[in-house]
């Protein structure tokens, strides 16, 4: 097999084709090939196929399209396999054109690669190997003239591309991409900005949208929309052995300045156990570029036959790329980075966490810890382990639970997950429960009273919401007086305006 690729305004295209073939598949040929040739497989035993999870997740989808192009969420734990699923849909559904949306250089470098060779499909014996592989378009950057984009995704079945730069083509060329794209996967639909995913939604309305996601709530605790249409316990893929069981390792270190040095000795400690029997990778997290440089310098000295890197934005180019080039190689033992490491490092390696500077989000604490729990199809690895000081914890209400005295995050943390996915399913089925009302003048969503909001609790069994104007002494002197109402629920929503003369 080889890879043809072609650039059009410096964005690539690429297929994998055999050895004999010199020119790329029209869009319409590959399709071709895929149909009847999906079989769907569930992994029993020895027998290859999709996870439990995967399974579940692509009914969810074809289920949703069956009736809706509403946008929709799926829920899979970190590591249980989102873009097996989505190729699976991709391929079975046989979709005209889809747009993958994600957020990073990285992971549009990681997707492009799993869908220019469909990822595990044929090794889970789910595809046969005379299908052809997608035509994969990376868009990079703009466009010289509308006329090159029309080429570009002429040639494409797939097109992979971060928020941001779907934002600025789509503020020139809105209408080419509406025409051109059938479908649209959103990866880890949590990092996508407020504005930019407005921007998306507003310029695929009426397409068939599904979001990816690991959280079903945003990092800037924005709510992220879409119906959640299938949600996977992170219990249950404890249960199903899809996470390695977590291991939380504390130390106690009141001194600010020696904190850091017992950390990474009890980072190294543990390493250096796992290292007897696994090829383990221990990361190292801090809040800054300056904590990075300092909590380098101690590991370095304190792990002088392991090799140390540190990875933060702000390198050069050329640096940074060389340092990812060593990690997903597995040619480091110890990373220093600040955050996350970010998305698009597919490590099931990362198996030591040391919590240098604590993260008081939960979304953002469920989606780093799922980067070391995750399992490996092809390496046999060991228990995660969660290293920090109890000394030095400064979390909201919602982390209390994690930081405790004994605490076990195997069962603590799918609880938490739970809870706030629960949350997030109440309130948009609370706000879904609404009726469309042309005259109600405002989203229910966004009524977030700030100056003055009156709740009344009816405590008879009478209740009748339509008679609510009687309730006001003069409706004439409202400059505006409007209702919405969730029979569901019962809960009757009014909205007044009413100017009236200040008090100087």
């Amino acid at each position: 097999m080889k890879t043809l690729t072609a650039k059009i305004s410096g964005n690539e295209i690429r297929q994998s084709v055999d050895d004999a073939v010199s020119d790329f598949s029209a869009p319409s040929e590959v399709l071709d090939s895929w149909a009847g040739n999906f079989t769907l497989k569930k992994e029993e035993g020895s027998t290859k196929g999709l996870r439990n999870p995967q399974v579940g997740a692509y009914h969810s989808i074809i289920s949703h399209w069956t009736f809706t192009n509403q946008i929709g969420t799926v829920v899979l734990p970190t590591g249980t396999g989102k873009t097996e699923t989505m190729l699976s849909v991709f391929v079975s559904e046989r979709l005209g054109k889809l747009l993958v949306i994600v957020p990073s250089d990285p992971l549009r470098s990681q997707i492009s690669k799993k869908f220019i060779h469909l990822g595990l499909l044929r090794d889970l014996t789910l595809l046969p190997e005379t299908a052809a592989n997608p035509v994969v378009g990376t868009i990079k950057k703009g466009f010289a003239s509308e006329a090159e984009l029309s080429a570009f995704l002429g040639k494409c079945n797939v097109v992979v591309a971060t928020a941001s730069i779907i934002s600025r083509i789509g503020s020139g060329y809105s209408d080419l991409l509406r025409d051109k794209f059938t479908h649209v996967f959103i990866d880890e639909a949590h990092h996508t900005e407020a504005n930019s995913w407005n921007k998306i939604r507003n310029l695929f309305t009426g397409k068939y949208i599904i979001q990816f996601t690991a959280t079903p709530f945003r990092n800037d605790n924005k709510k992220i929309d879409g119906k959640i249409i299938y949600t996977y316990p992170l219990k249950k893929a404890q249960e199903e052995g899809y996470f390695k069981p977590i291991k939380f390792e504390k130390i106690y270190e009141y001194n600010t300045k020696n904190k850091d040095r017992a950390l990474a000795e009890k980072g190294i400690e543990q390493l250096r156990i796992d290292k007897q029997n696994y090829a383990h990778i221990l990361l190292a997290r801090v809040g800054t570029k300056k904590r990075a440089d300092e909590v380098f310098e101690i590991y370095n000295e304190y792990s002088p036959e392991f090799r140390v890197v540190k990875i933060y934005s702000g390198l050069g180019v050329r640096e940074s790329k060389e340092i990812q080039r060593k990690i997903v190689g597995l040619e480091v033992d110890i990373i220093v980075c600040v955050d996350m490491l970010g998305e698009g490092f597919d490590l099931p390696n990362l198996k030591i966490a040391v919590f240098h500077d604590i993260r008081q989000s939960l979304p953002i604490t469920l989606q780093f810890v799922g980067r070391f729990t995750r399992t490996s199809y092809d390496a046999e690895l060991g228990d995660a382990t969660i290293i920090a000081n109890l000394a030095d914890i400064d979390v909201n209400d919602e982390l209390d639970a994690l930081y405790a005295r004994d605490p076990d995050w195997n069962v603590i943390l799918p609880l938490l997950s739970e809870r706030r996915t629960q949350s997030e399913i109440d309130l948009y089925n609370f706000i879904e429960g609404f009726r469309d009302n042309e005259d109600f003048p405002v989203s229910i969503q966004s009524i977030k009273p700030a100056l003055s909001a009156v709740v009344y609790k009816n405590q008879t069994d009478s209740w009748f919401p339509t008679n609510y104007l009687k309730g006001f002494s003069n409706p004439e002197s409202y400059e505006l007086i409007r209702h919405n109402y969730n029979q569901d629920e019962r809960v009757l929503v009014v909205v007044t305006v009413r100017k009236l003369p200040a008090e100087w």
